[in-house]
């Protein structure tokens, strides 16, 4: 092994060192050489020692782009090149992999004999963090082993500096090779923006430009549409560079207007970027969108038209299911409509309007609403200032209650998530077993082609080991009998001695197999008292849906479809509430109002009347109650809290309806329901302040402006601000994704402003909370389409970045692969310095010394050395000849002996250096 010093003039160190080892610490024998030993170790350390350590091989880590605006065969490209080196490998080479879009990931460590299938690591396509992936490839390698970096990629980049990578890589001598994956040569003529007003008056006459870039002379098409209905269209020459197109329009309806404008160019580079998208908010007065079973005037909607107040009302299908159709609107009214009627998608987006955009919302009461209308566990269930659970003391009649799931094969099926339909099934029936209460009774039966009982019918009280039980239920394969499921629940349900016994079949609407004789044997349940009830999986257009129907028919039950396993949990949730009979009193209840009913407005003049029916919820903590039931339950009937940015209330009387002869004919209904109504809108926006967003390439700016000549220091005057940011294609569902919180900070006197990444591309929502608790809407913002496909003005930039990183590194573009694991073209990344080494012996023989001089252990060993002999040197033809020059002596007569000297003590060489040692210091 060949040794290197790299300061070896710092060897002569040796010559002070010796000096004063001479002069001041020299010590005799052995500690004298340890000691110069240390002095020499010392001297080699100062001059750094070189050594080559390390295996045998080449590390090749692989750097593969998977972001949008790579070629669309470029994954199996990439794939392809990762294996022919693989197969290149020699003993001690190593390939390792990492893959990046908008975060960089590694997808496999350096591997000797590891191969790729596919790439398994998830990554953001949106945004190409090249610089970010270089460093993470770099660290995968070791700094004593020689290596390179093989970028796979188009080369455009918007994370981290490229070059700033490169220049890391450089220092540590690994150069970075490129293979460039291109679209082609032809032309880019692109939607470069789209520039609307954020918000405009209804009827109000508006201009907008439209800004396109191209990189040669190109003739295209450009087609305007607004809300997907075309409004403009032209055919023109755009030159190399950016080119204006002015729009004017006028919009009559209040809301969101979306607008669109495509370019329809042959053979285009990049089509993604062939369009542009925009968003206008069309504000008008103050509107209350009032849902009912008729979608026309009624009770409610005339008192609160009689204050005034804008109201348009609908049916539960004209709902909108998007948070952009809802701004047309400042607060929605759902009265007495079911929670399968308006469907999971239009109630998680309610939820998010109130929550998230400061919108108001109020859900009012009725045979179809809260718990037996399906609002348990729904997705608006969480945001409403009442819970709809039925508490044990309330229940009037303990139920027995047997569920019969069915395992077919087709409940193997994924439902997203990871989850099976098997596996919503199993969490609706742990949903309906969590509404019962500890007198109530179930068993639970899992069918397939027979019956297997999971649960028997037992107390309720048992809730977690039932549901432990249910919880592994697993589709078997076949299909699911019918007949034979029915049955097996009512043998079971007809042991108990309940008040209220019935059963839930759940089966797949297009898999529902032996219906067997069911008539007779719901005939026969009937005069038990037995009910039968059943949730279909699928539609009503599915083949075996009109059977499942006519089952929940004659046994005087309830039918509900959903082609969505998601609701499952709420669809059994309110099936065991409705059994129950309890959640829903229909006696006449009287009730009072309030002294916090103020906070919605004027108290009424005349006392709160008796109500006809009313709906048994409880109230959450952290909501107000507005008005209570003088009964038993002393349950709320107007309950209302600040969730979020909204307002939500729930009034759980009848409204328009049966059970609302006696609240209608209140004299102070109108009163009451404009109060309501006006709290609702949350008045009007506060004067002197101005709320905008706006994007400056990735980032979105929300910006809020102050009156410079306001009143400081009052109670209306802002001194804090937050705003909520909602990201495009939200579809409302519990699934999708968070908004973004932000609090705005002062920039200047009079302005507070935060900025957020803009990652996907669609149309963001928002509304800005001053401090003062007031409420302001934000423009919508637009991403037309990912920042991979943003228009560049160098057609060749990625090229020329990819170059210049393999200048600064050492590297080059790649065509072939022959000599990627040729180790005499890298850097000897394998000589390491041997500091560490030398400074831990250093410090050995400084213990050594101090041990062997405090222990007296070279005072030993030096004694022990003197102690040994020698044997002599035998030499027999010296002493022959030497025997015979002697002359002869007379020897000792016979019989004389010969005076023999006295024997020395035999003592050991460590007690005579003890013996000396103690000479030593007695003197």
């Amino acid at each position: 092994m060949s040794l290197s010093l790299l300061f070896p003039g710092l060897l002569l160190l040796i010559v002070p060192l010796l000096f004063v080892y001479f002069w001041r610490g020299r010590s005799p024998a052995l500690g004298g050489f340890v000691r110069i030993l240390i002095l020499a170790v010392l001297a080699l350390l100062a001059a750094v020692p070189l050594a080559p350590l390390g295996g045998k091989g080449v590390d090749v880590v692989v750097v593969a782009d998977l972001s949008r605006s790579m070629p669309a065969e470029s994954r199996g490209r990439a794939l392809e090149i990762v294996k022919l080196l693989e197969h290149r490998r020699a003993t001690g080479d190593r390939v390792g992999i990492v893959t990046y879009g908008r975060e960089a990931r590694i997808e496999r460590l350096p591997e000797e004999f590891g191969e790729a299938g596919v790439f398994v690591q998830e990554v953001d396509p949106d945004g190409s963090d090249l610089g970010a992936a270089i460093g993470l490839a770099a660290s995968l390698i070791p700094r004593g082993r020689p290596g390179r970096l093989i970028v796979l990629s188009d080369g455009e980049s918007n994370g981290a500096p490229v070059m700033s990578a490169a220049h890391e890589a450089a220092a540590r001598g690994l150069p970075v090779d490129f293979r460039l994956f291109s679209r082609g040569e032809a032309a880019d003529v692109a939607v470069e923006s789209l520039d609307l007003p954020g918000m405009v008056d209804e009827r109000e006459p508006f201009q907008f430009t439209a800004s396109v870039r191209t990189d040669r002379t190109v003739e295209t098409e450009a087609v305007l549409l607004r809300d997907g209905v075309e409004i403009a269209r032209a055919t023109r020459t755009f030159q190399p560079g950016a080119t204006q197109l002015t729009f004017r329009d006028v919009i009559d309806r209040p809301g969101v207007a979306r607008y669109r404008l495509q370019l329809a160019a042959n053979g285009d580079r990049v089509v993604e970027n062939n369009l542009g998208e925009g968003a206008v908010r069309v504000q008008a007065p103050a509107t209350i969108l009032l849902v009912n079973a008729g979608g026309g005037p009624d009770n409610l909607s005339r008192a609160l038209s009689a204050g005034k107040l804008h109201v348009k009302t609908v049916t539960a299908s004209a709902l909108p299911h998007d948070l952009a159709g809802l701004l047309a609107y400042r607060a929605v009214i759902l009265e007495n409509v079911p929670a399968g009627q308006a469907g999971p998608q239009a109630l998680a987006v309610l939820g998010r309007f109130a929550t998230e955009l400061g919108g108001g919302l109020l859900v009012t009461g009725g045979g179809g609403s809260f718990g037996v209308g399906g609002y348990f566990k729904s997705a608006l269930d969480s945001d409403l200032p009442v819970s709809m659970e039925i508490k044990n003391e309330h229940r009037k009649l303990s139920l027995a209650m047997a569920v019969a799931l069915d395992r077919s094969g087709s409940m193997a099926l994924p439902a997203g998530d990871g989850r099976t339909k098997m596996d919503l099934a199993n969490l609706g029936t742990c949903a309906a077993i969590e509404t019962l209460g500890p007198f109530d009774e179930v068993g639970v039966i899992a069918v397939d082609s027979a019956p297997h009982v999971i649960s028997p019918l037992v107390a309720a009280s048992e809730k977690e080991k039932i549901c432990d039980d249910v919880r592994r239920i697993q589709s078997m394969g076949g299909g699911i009998f019918t007949y034979t499921a029915l049955v097996t629940a009512a043998r079971m349900v007809q042991e108990s001695d309940k008040g209220t016994r019935h059963i839930v079949l759940f089966a797949d609407a297009a898999d529902a197999e032996e219906p067997g004789d069911y008539k007779r044997l719901l005939a026969t349940l009937t005069p038990l008292g037995i009910t039968v009830s059943v949730i279909g999986l699928g539609s009503e257009s599915d083949s075996d849906a009109d059977f499942l129907k006519d089952v929940a028919a004659r046994g005087q039950g309830r039918m509900h479809f959903t082609a969505s396993a998601e609701e499952l949990p709420r669809l059994f949730a309110q099936e065991a509430i409705t059994v129950a009979r309890s959640s829903f009193v229909t006696e006449p209840t009287a009730a009072r109002a309030l002294p916090d009913m103020v906070l919605l407005g004027e108290l009424p003049a005349s006392p709160f009347p008796t109500l006809d029916g009313y709906n048994l919820t409880y109230l959450r903590p952290g909501a107000t109650m507005g008005v209570v039931t003088t009964d038993e339950y002393k349950a709320p009937v107007l309950a209302f809290w600040h969730r979020g940015l909204g307002r939500i209330a729930s009034l759980t009387a009848e409204v328009d309806g049966q059970y609302s002869q006696r609240l209608n004919a209140w004299r102070d209904f109108h009163g009451f329901a404009i109060g309501l109504g006006r709290w609702l809108l949350g008045g009007n926006p506060p004067s002197g302040v101005q709320a905008s967003i706006e994007r400056q390439g990735a980032q979105g700016i929300v910006r809020v402006e102050l009156d410079p000549g306001r009143a400081r220091g009052g109670p209306d005057d802002v001194r804090a601000a937050t705003a909520t940011v909602v990201p495009p294609d939200d579809s409302g569902l519990p699934r999708a994704s968070a908004p973004q919180r932000l609090t705005l900070a002062w920039i200047s006197e009079d302005t507070l402003e935060a900025r957020f990444p803009i990652q996907k591309a669609g149309t963001y929502l928002g509304a800005v909370q001053l401090g003062t608790g007031a409420v302001l809407p934000l423009a919508p913002l637009s991403l037309p389409y990912s920042p991979e496909f943003e228009p560049r003005p160098d057609p060749e930039e990625g090229r020329k970045a990819l170059r210049e990183m393999a200048r600064v590194t050492g590297g080059i573009e790649r065509s072939t692969w022959d000599e990627v694991f040729d180790a005499s073209r890298l850097r000897n990344r394998q000589v390491r310095d041997l500091v560490i080494p030398l400074a831990l012996m250093l410090l050995g023989l400084h213990v050594a010394e101090i041990g062997g001089r405090r222990l007296l252990l070279f005072a030993a060993a030096q004694a022990w050395l003197r102690a040994l002999r020698m044997p002599p040197l035998r030499l027999p033809r010296l002493r022959r000849a030497a025997s015979r020059a002697a002359p002869p002596s007379a020897g000792p007569a016979s019989g004389e002996t010969l005076p023999v000297a006295p024997a020395k003590p035999a003592t050991s060489p460590l007690a005579r250096a003890k013996a000396k040692a103690r000479d030593r210091m007695g003197r």
